[in-house]
């Protein structure tokens, strides 16, 4: 019994190793041909943090590119993400969040909807600022960082107050 036990116990480590690996492999590449890409043929677009202590922060994180999610590495800072894009025109939405302190009421987040002109060859950064009740979002150029798009902007809403469904699991007796 207790060796049927060991296996047991030895089967679910190995199942969990395996999951852990797995996530590690995930790419924010969203291109999935065959043949590697031409970089030269292609932008690319990386989100963006300002944190001025460790609880007063803002970041711009890139979830889908026209229609399309954004895949993110399960153990890294999803701001460092790099989206490689096509040309062209390009439908964002981004996932921008911020805290104002300790005692501000946590922290708060909108999805906006960014569209851009992206030109093959160049870096690009999401960025914004917090605007009254709303999260005004552009891209702009990562070597210059000059703007090239208009602003856009949605309301915030508080992240501790979105809904959510508990799940309750009963204990063992």
């Amino acid at each position: 019994m207790a060796l049927e036990v060991l296996r047991t116990m030895r089967s679910i480590l190995v199942l969990a190793f395996t999951c852990a690996l797995a996530a590690c492999a995930t790419s924010a590449d969203m291109s999935r041909k065959s043949s590697p890409p031409d970089m030269a043929s292609r932008a690319t677009v990386i989100g963006h943090e300002e944190r001025e202590t460790p609880y007063t922060w803002q970041s711009f994180i890139p979830v889908m590119v026209d229609s399309k999610a954004v895949k993110h590495s399960f153990f890294a800072n999803h701001v460092d993400t790099v989206v490689n894009v096509d040309p062209g025109a390009r439908r964002f939405v981004v996932r921008a969040a911020f805290n104002a302190g300790i005692g501000s009421g946590g922290i708060r987040e909108a999805i906006v909807l960014l569209v851009a002109q992206i030109e093959a060859g160049k870096s690009y950064r999401l960025n914004g600022r917090v605007r009254d009740n709303q999260m005004v979002v552009w891209l702009e150029d990562l070597a210059t960082g000059t703007r090239v798009t208009e602003e856009s902007a949605a309301n915030w809403t508080s992240v501790a107050s979105q809904s959510y469904t508990p799940i309750f699991i009963p204990a063992r007796k």
